[in-house]
């Protein structure tokens, strides 16, 4: 929120922008922006306060929004009113001095002097930490991320949190070729692809949390991570259900998680095709080494859950939206397979029920309503339009 949001917060129209030494300059004169932004060291937000400290490329900053409601006399309706104050500094430590202790308790930072550090959080500093990135060039990053991974070198697990802004080539021109065996992004925001996997050859694990990669970026993945077993999307709001196709092509994946309660999978107003058309399920792969998935989305409809189960060729459980997974128990018998698939809710794993393989699956969106264009009509358009060809050829039944 802070990153996206920046902008806006610091330009309401009661602003008051302190400096060094207690002065005030005007709105205009602030350079930081979302597009300055180096890196964001601590934020509090609550309901009617937000507060963060940050840095672009010359200045330390604090600010401080608080919003209030009040019914003023004459108005039918309440009134917000947003108050924002901005600390500026070069230092950080006089910055932490120059602000109220209220700011710096919201905030829950203290200044230097009154800061005690345990041995474990001397030792958790030493060596390289995501704060050294903050301001460094692209020359300095790429020393720095060498020795972020040397320090690490001793775990399985490579945590990208905290190092917001680092750009994947980095990893690239480092060229250095690690081993870890999981790595978690965690607001990486400029790590819109999986190209730099190329340089994890050992990764079997990835986790992605609140990072707005989209299914198209997604596309290589089987190459650049064929040894993946478990993928995880978290709080990933452009991934929907047109990932699966770049999905599926991973020959080992046996975990997979999308878990986004407003994920995308049968876009609204659709009748006829969820987030793959039927000429695009057609060419997905079939998948043999997928054992479970977690799908929580809410807009996770039976017309898309019956093509993507008959592409698992070894599916054993599947977890869902509860309301989802009843409404599935309602409207699907077993095949006849050998193979059992469970079907459990996300929110208790035990409620559930269990179908064969081959699993039908009944009361579709699609079969309650007829084909939105005859043949005929279809035919016309595309004699009277012939640039329309190709989506006439996906509407005709």
């Amino acid at each position: 929120m802070i990153t996206t949001s920046l902008d806006d917060m610091l330009h309401h129209d009661n602003t008051k922008i302190y400096v060094s030494g207690g002065d005030k300059i005007k709105r205009e004169e602030l350079t930081l922006s979302q597009e300055t932004l180096k890196y964001v060291y601590c934020s509090a937000m609550g309901q009617e306060r937000v507060t963060a400290l940050v840095c672009d490329q010359d200045f330390f900053y604090v600010f401080d929004n608080r919003r209030t409601v009040e019914q003023e006399a004459g108005d039918k309706e309440p009134v917000e009113h947003i108050n924002s104050r901005v600390w500026r500094d070069v230092s950080i430590v006089s910055l932490l001095v120059a602000i109220p202790s209220a700011v710096r308790k919201c905030m829950g930072v203290k200044t230097c002097e009154k800061q005690k550090f345990k041995g474990s959080h001397v030792n958790d500093l030493s060596g390289v930490v995501p704060l050294d990135f903050a301001r460094a060039d692209n020359k300095q990053q790429v020393e720095l991320w060498k020795g972020f991974l040397s320090a690490r070198s001793a775990s399985e697990s490579l945590d990208l949190t905290g190092l917001y802004y680092l750009e994947p080539r980095v990893i690239v021109e480092a060229g250095v070729r690690p081993d870890f065996r999981t790595v978690i992004l965690n607001q990486n925001l400029n790590f819109d692809s999986i190209n730099w996997l190329f340089y994890f050859p050992k990764v079997d694990t990835v986790t992605i949390w609140n990072v707005d990669i989209t299914d198209d970026k997604v596309d290589k993945i089987s190459k650049f991570a064929p040894k993946l077993i478990t993928l995880e999307f978290h709080n990933c709001s452009n991934i929907t259900g047109a990932v699966m196709p770049h999905v599926l092509k991973l020959p080992m994946l046996e975990n997979l998680i999308i878990d986004n309660a407003s994920a995308i999978f049968h876009p609204e107003g659709s009748l006829h095709f969820t987030s793959l058309t039927d000429e695009q399920w057609e060419q997905v792969e079939e998948n043999n080494s997928i054992r479970q998935v977690l799908i929580n989305s809410a807009n996770l409809t039976r017309d898309y859950i019956k093509p993507f189960l008959s592409k698992l060729k070894r599916l054993e459980h599947f977890v869902m939206h509860d309301i989802v997974m009843r409404q599935l128990e309602k409207n699907t018998s077993s095949g006849h397979g050998e193979r059992k698939i469970v079907f459990h809710s996300q929110d208790n794993l035990q409620n559930g029920f269990t179908r064969m393989e081959e699993v039908k699956v009944y009361d579709l969106v699609r079969d309650k309503c007829g084909p939105m264009f005859s043949n005929s009509m279809l035919q016309k358009i595309k004699e009277l339009d012939p640039t329309k060809a190709n989506v006439i050829d996906v509407l005709r039944p």
